[in-house]
């Protein structure tokens, strides 16, 4: 027994008939003596140094089956302890038989993501006797969703650490977890696995991953529970049981299907599944990743009811996604040409869109101007002068080819609205078209962020804009200089 417990042990005058005990909740001590106890009062406090004060410790002592006495370190009245252990022994004499049942309870409490562990061997063999899902319900009901948790080791030296879990005899040494991309992880495997602790448990395979560690038994107990986890984050799959059997199925090249029981299984070259782990849910497109993992591992197991993995299944793995990527860089080439395509093509309709309203409005002024100057050449030859060229059915003539000009006019800019509307649509057509072969990101980066396409709509109102203005500017002065014309002339010779 270590030396701060021992101390505590030796006031009370155990002898090394203990059964000691300890799971997350309780560490508990139970030991005989054959020996009057006499337990000293400044002694005993003493002994009570080790205590954290998140902690309470229930002391309790019997003689030959009398009703114990008791002290509660939440209540800590010592003299009194020491009064009634002397008077149960006041009464036997020194011939008689002695039988003394004493009982040490330390129940603990979390504090600032720190539990206490008192005794590391007991508490490894109280975690080395939990299958599988007793083990994560164990550590789910202490460990919170967003946090890690550090077990103090109050009378141990050792240590071990993990992603979200760290064992440590440090006051202050402190956690920082990594657990927000865990999240993210969990629900994509739950989009892709059926594994039970997947529906109630925030934990992934990094969660128990020892990174560091100087004590062989823990670095055993988690590292097996760091290949379940990866078992389960891989196959299609892993229906796992209270009693620690597994029911698991992988479809790939080969379909795999069994039952096995996970305290069983083989850990050392099975820690390949957290690598593969690792490496299907890091950077990159997860599914894709997943599939080829499962193709490759059901080429390395061999046997039936058995998930153990032969050869190095990860460098297979690896050099095949390789070649995939390279496949898919050809494939995404030849789409991005596809839509830089179609975007010259959307360039070439903007720039036809106002070439169309353009030639309407030539058209029109050409054919205006053309009947001005047909008047006023007919004019002229007919009176050898300009005087009076505009009459009266000269005038009213030229205001309806003006008022058949503008409607012109509005028919052009309708259609070019309609075909701005149609312009849009059919851009944003193209880019969810492409949403099954591309993600967003990747739409965004090849369309610019749709700066061209927002470029070509700005030139296209833009030129419509200055057309439609020249057209009705040229409207209104040939309206206003045939009728103003006329009056004058005609007031002159009334």
């Amino acid at each position: 027994m270590n030396n701060r417990l021992g101390d505590l042990f030796r006031c009370l005058c155990a002898d090394e008939e203990k059964t000691i005990v300890e799971n997350f909740e309780l560490f508990e001590c139970r030991f005989k003596s054959r020996c009057r106890t006499r337990i000293d009062e400044y002694e005993f406090e003493a002994s009570l140094d080790f205590l954290p004060d998140r902690d309470y410790l229930i002391f309790s002592l019997s003689v030959n089956s009398s009703d114990p006495v008791q002290y509660d370190s939440r209540k800590p009245q010592v003299s009194t302890l020491t009064k009634e252990v002397a008077d149960l022994f006041q009464y036997i004499d020194d011939t008689d038989e002695i039988d003394v049942s004493c009982e040490v309870k330390i129940y603990k409490n979390k504090d600032k993501k720190r539990l206490s562990v008192y005794s590391l061997t007991s508490f490894t063999n109280f975690l080395e006797g939990l299958s599988f899902l007793p083990f994560l319900n164990e550590f789910a009901e202490i460990c919170t969703e967003y946090e890690g948790l550090i077990f103090e080791l109050i009378c141990d030296e050792a240590y071990l650490k993990t992603n979200r879990i760290l064992f440590t005899t440090s006051k202050e040494e402190d956690l920082t977890s990594r657990h927000g991309d865990g999240l993210q992880v969990i629900e994509n495997a739950k989009s892709s696995c059926h594994f039970t602790p997947l529906s109630k448990h925030k934990f992934t395979p990094s969660d128990f991953f020892v990174i560091e560690s100087d004590y062989e038994r823990l670095n055993s107990v988690f590292s097996r529970v760091c290949v379940m986890l990866s078992i389960g984050f891989i196959y299609d799959i892993l229906d796992v049981t209270s009693t620690g059997m597994a029911k698991f199925r992988l479809n790939g090249y080969k379909t795999l299907k069994g039952e096995i029981n996970l305290g069983k299984m083989h850990i050392n070259g099975n820690m390949q599944y957290y690598d593969i782990f690792s490496w299907i849910y890091g950077t990159g497109t997860f599914i894709d990743k997943l599939g080829l993992a499962r193709n490759i591992i059901s080429l390395h197991i061999e046997g039936i009811d058995n998930v153990d993995i032969k050869g190095d299944p990860i460098l297979a793995i690896q050099s095949s996604y390789k070649i995939y990527e390279k496949e898919n860089i050809k494939q995404y080439i030849e789409i991005r040409n596809k839509i830089s395509d179609q975007l010259l093509g959307f360039h070439d309709r903007a720039n036809k869109i106002v070439e169309a309203f353009a030639t309407g409005f030539q058209k029109s002024s050409l054919a205006l101007i053309s009947f001005y100057i047909s008047a006023i050449i007919l004019r002229v030859l007919k009176s050898d002068n300009l005087v009076n060229i505009f009459t009266i059915d000269v005038a009213i003539l030229s205001t309806v080819f003006i008022a058949c000009s503008l409607a012109y006019c509005f028919a052009l800019n309708w259609e070019v609205s309609a075909q701005k509307v149609r312009f849009k649509r059919h851009y944003t057509n193209i880019k969810e078209r492409y949403r099954d072969l591309l993600d967003n990101q990747d739409i965004s980066r090849i369309l610019n962020n749709d700066t061209e396409f927002r470029q070509d709509i700005q030139f296209m109102e833009k030129k419509v804009f200055m057309y439609r203005g020249l057209w009705i500017l040229e409207l209104c002065l040939l309206l206003l200089t045939t009728w103003i014309t006329y009056c004058i002339y005609n007031q002159c010779c009334g």
